[in-house]
């Protein structure tokens, strides 16, 4: 109306045209006909935020732009399907997916619904990481001569550090009141073990490692082991996709190019690598955290992420971890990771067994539907890497009977009993 107005009042059409016109019935063309929340709305959103931070781009956004993303969107709308499946109650969800070899992010979902929230809890809501923060714990370790089979006394204990006392909980309050190995305790998560091993070391080595991953601020306490310093999930998956990476580290980015409708190249995304930690190392625990999964492994309680391993058909390394408030699922292999907290907005306490366990199913559901057609290896061995048969739990040799298999080490760090072993150098393959 406005249009034929000032076409009216310009004597560009007569008054007769300018009648005809308001009478005339529209036609439109080219209807989208894919609804809001088919079109990924987090990852547009987080698009443009990040087309903001591109210099240069006002000179020709008024001639229109094509931008090229990293989006997968049938992966998107599949997540959006299983989140609709898994939950029908208050709780929210954020996730994203990322090839951890080119830092590509194939999809963000910000929340359960954008129809009722816009609000991007991937990119902005912080949340305390929990026990999934322990992977970087013990790759320092690892880094400062731990082995996977070091072994820690693991019981009830109050730690006094300056002169205060911190006296963390293992999960159901349940302690093997035994020496467990670094194997076994990240793969049941014991959370005496994580604090003795950072103590150990020395509060600064983890917090120096999370800094070099990118964290900010990162705080000298304890609780520190137990993922008490908040992160958003984008920044967490950019701390895993270093381990996904093999020590290798990758700024992950949603935009490859922009040009102009005309194809002249304004952008291109031109991701630079950094090695960040030695890849044996990172080798070693990934394969320590394929151990969630390993029914076998148990002695005083299972490993973490028994509930869906019959439901993998693949291998992953992965780490769950869970407050009061919070439940996280983060896994991966060299092709795909995947990162999913679940929770709610106002910090209400997740109480329902169902309403925990929601990240694991979500992300056998993901995994399992991203890998149906599509052909994926694990990683390779490192020429300085042995395995040798052990008792996971003892990290010693396995009497007759007990569960024994492969655990990894550096040929440089092997344990004093492993010495003694004829032919130690053919145990590899």
């Amino acid at each position: 109306l406005l249009i034929l107005n000032e076409m009216k009042e310009d004597n560009s059409i007569t008054i007769n045209e300018y009648d005809d016109a308001l009478t005339e019935s529209l036609s439109f063309i080219g209807i989208n006909k894919n609804k809001e929340e088919t079109m990924a709305p987090f990852f547009q959103d987080y698009v443009l935020s990040e087309l903001r931070s591109i210099p240069n781009l006002n000179n020709f956004a008024h001639k229109g732009l094509i931008v090229e993303t990293t989006l997968n969107l049938s992966l998107n709308n599949q997540i959006t399907e299983f989140i609709s499946n898994r939950i029908d109650n208050d709780l929210e969800t954020s996730i994203i997916v990322m090839n951890p070899s080119t830092g590509e992010i194939m999809t963000i979902i910000g929340g359960k619904s954008y129809k009722e929230s816009t609000f991007n809890k991937a990119i902005y809501a912080k949340r305390q990481p929990a026990s999934t923060v322990k992977p970087f714990l013990y790759l320092t370790a690892l880094e400062n001569g731990f082995t996977s089979s070091t072994t820690f006394l693991s019981e009830k204990t109050t730690f006094y550090v300056n002169n205060n006392p911190y006296t963390p909980k293992n999960f159901n309050d349940s302690y093997p009141n035994t020496d467990i190995s670094l194997a076994y305790a990240l793969s049941v998560s014991d959370n005496i073990y994580a604090v003795k091993t950072h103590l150990f070391l020395g509060m600064e080595k983890l917090k120096n490692t999370l800094e070099t991953l990118g964290l900010k601020d990162v705080p000298l306490l304890p609780s520190l082991a137990l993922g008490t310093h908040e992160v958003t999930n984008l920044e967490w998956t950019s701390c895993y996709q270093v381990l996904a990476n093999e020590g290798v580290k990758i700024k992950p980015f949603v935009i490859k190019r922009i040009t102009t409708m005309d194809g002249d190249v304004l952008y291109e995304n031109k991701s630079s690598k950094s090695k960040l930690f030695d890849k044996s190392d990172v080798y070693i625990l990934n394969e320590l955290m394929t151990n969630i999964f390993d029914t076998n492994i148990t002695y005083n309680t299972r490993p973490t992420g028994i509930q869906i391993s019959s439901r993998l058909t693949n291998t992953f390394a992965a780490k769950s971890g869970s407050t009061d408030t919070d439940n996280w699922m983060i896994g991966y292999n060299k092709d795909l990771l995947v990162s999913i907290w679940t929770g709610y907005d106002d910090n209400r306490l997740i109480t329902q067994r169902s309403d925990k366990l929601v990240a694991k199913y979500l992300f056998a559901d993901i995994v399992e539907s991203y890998f149906k057609n599509k052909n994926t290896t694990w990683y390779q061995t490192p020429d300085d890497v042995i395995k040798v048969k052990l008792n996971p739990v003892t990290g010693f040799y396995g009497n007759f009977f007990e569960y024994t298999k492969y655990l990894y080490f550096k040929r440089t760090n092997i344990p004093w009993y492993l010495r003694l072993l004829p032919n130690l150098t053919e145990d590899k393959n």
